[in-house]
């Protein structure tokens, strides 16, 4: 597989006129990728969030809204350096909570 020689990224963008790649994770423009070999069950990061990544940063999101309660998701978004998606998901979590909590209670 061919990765990135300064990040490892996998995510590579091949510019074919000016034949070289360019990292599209760090940037950086080479002529010759890294060759690696990877199993065939190793998942090397393509932009998709593994659970684990998912939960650090939804718990990273409540720590800063839990500091500052007044800010907005689009607050969050620019302090979190989050996506919209991620921290609407993370708004409709605590707004789910907070409805089951009402209604429990």
């Amino acid at each position: 597989m061919k990765v990135c020689p300064e990040c490892n990224s996998a995510r590579l963008y091949r510019r074919i006129f000016a034949a070289e790649y360019r990292c599209t994770k760090c940037g950086l423009i080479f002529i010759t990728p890294k060759i690696v070999d990877v199993p065939r069950d190793y998942s090397i990061s393509t932009g998709v969030l593994t659970a684990i990544e998912r939960k650090q940063r939804l718990e990273k999101i409540a720590q800063v809204h839990k500091a500052n309660p007044h800010y907005t998701r689009t607050d969050l978004k620019m302090v979190c350096f989050e996506s919209y998606y991620m921290v609407s998901r993370y708004w409709k979590e605590v707004y789910n909570s907070q409805m089951t909590m009402n209604k429990t209670g």
